[in-house]
This record gives C-alpha cells, sequence and structure tokens, in this order.
C-alpha cells in the first residue's frame, strides 16, 4: 500500500489461488473454466505465457470477484513454469539437462541464492558504500569463499581450515592431503580460510 500508494480496496491479491498444469493447453482450459465460473474483473488479466517477461517468468494472472463477492487473484502455470518462477532459469536446464528429478540445491543453485541476496542488497541501498558494506556484513558472514589454483572457487563455513577445503575438493585429495599453500606460502592443515585467499592442497 505504501510503495504503490494504494488504498487497501484497491488490493486484489490478499487472497490468490495458483493452478499448477501439465501443459500449455490445459492453462488456457483452466482459464476458461475459472472464467466461466466467475466473473473477471477488466484489467485484471496478464497473459505471461503469450508474452513472458524478460526474466522468463511465465504464467497466467486473472482476478476474478470470487465467492462471497470478493477479489481472488488466480495464477495459471505449467510444472515448468512454475520451476522457474520458483527457483530461477539455471534450476530449469537442469531440470530439462536430466541432472535432477526434483528441485534440489546444488552448487548452481546455491550460486543462485548468492546472486539474488546481493540483487536484493542492491535494491535496498542508497549508494557504493551501504551497498558493499551490506554485503560483506550480511551475505558473506557465515561463508568462506576460496581459490584453487585453476580459477574455481569453492563456498565453506566461516572458520574451515584447509583440510576442510581439501575434503571440499574431493574425499580422496582430502583423505592423501600432507600439506596445504594457501596465496603460495606453506601453511598447516589447521590454518584457518580466510575471504578471497587461493588454496592448495
Amino acid at each position: 500500500m505504501r510503495d504503490k500508494h494504494k488504498q487497501f480496496d484497491e488490493l486484489y491479491d490478499l487472497l490468490a489461488v495458483r493452478v499448477i498444469t501439465k501443459s500449455i493447453k490445459d492453462c488456457y482450459a483452466v482459464l476458461g473454466a475459472i472464467h466461466t465460473e466467475w466473473k473477471p474483473m477488466p484489467g485484471r488479466f496478464k497473459d505471461y505465457i503469450a508474452m513472458p517477461k524478460a526474466n522468463m517468468y511465465q504464467s497466467i494472472h486473472t482476478t476474478v470477484i470470487g465467492p462471497e463477492g470478493k477479489p481472488l487473484e488466480v495464477q495459471i502455470r505449467t510444472e515448468e513454469m512454475h520451476r522457474v518462477a520458483e527457483y530461477g532459469v539455471a534450476a530449469h536446464w537442469a531440470y530439462k539437462e536430466g541432472q535432477t528429478t526434483e528441485v534440489q540445491y546444488d552448487a548452481a543453485g546455491k550460486k543462485l541464492d548468492l546472486f539474488r541476496e546481493i540483487l536484493e542488497i542492491g535494491d535496498e541501498s542508497t549508494d557504493a558504500h551501504d551497498f558493499m558494506k551490506s554485503v560483506t556484513g550480511d551475505v558473506f558472514t557465515d561463508r568462506v569463499y576460496v581459490f584453487t589454483p585453476k580459477g574455481e572457487v569453492f563456498e565453506l563455513a566461516k572458520g574451515s581450515n584447509t583440510l576442510d577445503f581439501a575434503y571440499m575438493v574431493h574425499t580422496e585429495v582430502g583423505n592423501h592431503t600432507v600439506g596445504a599453500k594457501v596465496n603460495g606460502k606453506i601453511v598447516p592443515l589447521t590454518y584457518q580460510l580466510k575471504m578471497g585467499t587461493s588454496s592448495r592442497c
């Protein structure tokens, strides 16, 4: 209400239903059934299936005068569209490649979550200094990002040491690690890793 300067009676999505279908054809069949049962509100229909948003979001949105004469927003989309809407394009690609039968938070999913957090901070920050302070203070407080000599990035919990990093690379690497280098210097296996260090085990 505050952000969009609307009165309470101008809010039409207080009560909403999401319908997930098997196919695009089913989406439009559901839309027809809903509009047959309840009267659609003028100017409250958007077809993001026919015209997807720039971020590939697809769904049909319609608001109808529902039970007891109250506005009811209905979102209609396929399972595939729902995956993109909820978890992002990378989750959709992983599913299409057969890497997963359900959406799982793998390494790509975690990176997307981090990216979303940073974007949200960017929206809320007033200037570049405020943004950097928020990112380093809020997002990275419980994580450490370490680079391999080949430039790969590994995310570890804050307080992790070089042996933790070795096991993160691969179990066998961890099992056979006898020494470590951080930023070109030999360090003990108990050396606590810091943000942005380059480690070799």
